[in-house]
Parts: structure tokens; sequence; C-alpha cells
């Protein structure tokens, strides 16, 4: 059973990233945290395999987040896919620079969501240097 963290300030994005995932499995497990100040907790609580971190957030924005889970023992062998609205070229530079395996911009329908899902959890995420 895949366990996967979502960490994103807008719960709508939330609500809707959690009914793709029921549309693609329901047996996924979805955690979810609105801020990067929570991650060491969230991370005992979950121990996800997949981490989904947007990068507008709160206080500590999802490329500091990033840069603290490559410093900590318990984050820095999972897979992190930045999951954000942003088009600029410098968040999808800074965001490979500090360790994430995925740039993922954030669809406006829910079936590009869903279908765009359904090809990043098919990725081996036991390889995860692979699959950029």
């Amino acid at each position: 059973m895949l366990k996967i963290l979502l960490i994103d300030d807008d719960e709508d994005d939330y609500v809707v990233f959690k009914l793709a995932l029921s549309e693609i499995n329901e047996a996924i497990q979805l955690f979810y945290g609105s801020c990067a100040d929570d991650i060491s907790d969230l991370l005992l609580q979950t121990t996800p395999q997949l981490i989904f971190l947007d990068i507008n957030l709160p206080r500590i924005n999802g490329i500091e987040c990033l840069q603290q889970l490559q410093n900590d023992e318990r984050g820095k062998h999972i897979p992190v896919v930045m999951y954000s609205s942003s088009e600029l070229p410098r968040d999808l530079q800074q965001s490979y620079d500090a360790g994430a395996v995925l740039y993922f911009r954030k669809p406006t329908e829910i079936s590009t969501l869903i279908a765009a899902l359904k090809k990043i959890i098919a990725l081996d995420w036991e390889k995860p240097l692979d699959i950029r």
C-alpha cells in the first residue's frame, strides 16, 4: 500500500488531490500537511514513500523544506515531487537543484490530474534517480 504525503497550504488542492487518488486506487493512503513547519512531525507520524510538496508555502517555502528534507535522516531517502502552479524556470531549476525527483505543475482539470498521477505513481520509486 502506497503512502503519500502532500504538503500544500491550499486545502482545496488537498481535497482535489485526495479525490483524484481515490479514483486511481482507494488503497493509497494520503496524509496531509498545510505547512512545511510540520515536516519533522509528519515524517514521524506517516512514514511516507512519496512526498508531493508545494513551492508556495507560508513561512518556510517548498524549496527550503526540500533542503531540510535532504538534510534529515528520515527524509533524505524519500522521493519528493514538487507540486506547484508555478511555471517559472527558476522554480523548476531550484527544485531539481535542491533534490526534487520530479516537478509536476498543478493541472486545472481533475481528469488531467488523475491521468498524470496514474503515470507518476506507476514510476519505479525504488530508483528515484532514474526518474529524472
